[in-house]
């Protein structure tokens, strides 16, 4: 029985420009386990941001595969021959089966909070329940706000939140769908030291709890060492 939750297998990126053609990542491989924790770590520019986007379906690789195996109690969408997991490769969804993977599998925080400014907390955590049409979207709302620490927060806009209660919003709505992955693009970088503190260790905390696997976008390396497993980025290439 394999134990690779997410397999990245010989990633290229190129953009276009007026210039030509940019390499931004250069065959990039990795794998993570089931409910474990991973670092991309590296300096503005290197290419972090981009394979996060990769690795969420938001974007497509020009080369390389990206596959998620599922554990067998989870229902397959794809079944591989002479095994009993399924294996996905999101780089050949289609638009529509990429959408649904990601809204089932993956929960994503970036550093900008990303709220719906008119919207309260409660209804911004309800937003992809709405999309998926899921049932009791309210409760499960409300607990996703409940287990980040803002059960009576729920009828505060963005503007009446400080930054801190904002990124914990913003992690409630991304786990509210309790994905098998997170997510998360410096997600304490626009939070003071110990705000950004109190959101990391909640982060892991709840990674923890809910036996999820996180991948971490950060340049700093005290946070990164806190998960099980590091990678660093230079250049689009690992180090």
């Amino acid at each position: 029985m394999t134990s690779s939750f997410v397999k990245v297998d010989g990633l290229f990126k190129n953009f276009n420009s007026t210039n030509g053609e940019i390499e931004i990542l250069k065959n990039i491989s990795f794998d993570l386990g089931f409910n474990s924790t991973l670092s991309l770590v590296g300096p503005s520019g290197s290419g972090k941001t981009t394979l996060l986007s990769l690795l969420a379906g938001l974007d497509l690789p020009t080369q390389g595969k990206i596959l998620f195996t599922d554990e067998p109690s989870v229902k397959p969408l794809k079944e591989t021959s002479n095994t009993n997991h399924s294996v996905t490769d999101i780089t050949q969804l289609s638009e529509k089966k990429l959408s649904q993977f990601r809204s089932e599998k993956i929960g994503i925080v970036f550093q900008q909070f990303h709220l719906m400014p008119h919207l309260n907390a409660l209804e911004n955590v309800m937003l992809p329940l709405e999309i998926r049409q899921t049932e009791q979207i309210r409760e499960k709302a409300e607990d996703a706000l409940a287990s980040v620490g803002l059960a009576k927060r729920l009828q505060h806009t963005p503007s009446q939140l400080s930054g801190g209660e904002c990124q914990r919003v913003a992690i409630a709505r991304a786990l509210v769908a309790r994905p098998q992955l997170l997510l998360a693009d410096e997600p304490s970088g626009n939070l003071d030291h110990e705000t950004g503190k109190q959101v990391m260790d909640l982060l892991f905390k709840i990674q923890e709890e809910r036996k999820m696997s996180l991948i971490l976008v950060t340049h700093d390396l005290e946070l990164a060492k806190m998960c099980e497993k590091q990678i660093h980025i230079i250049g689009g290439e690992l180090q």
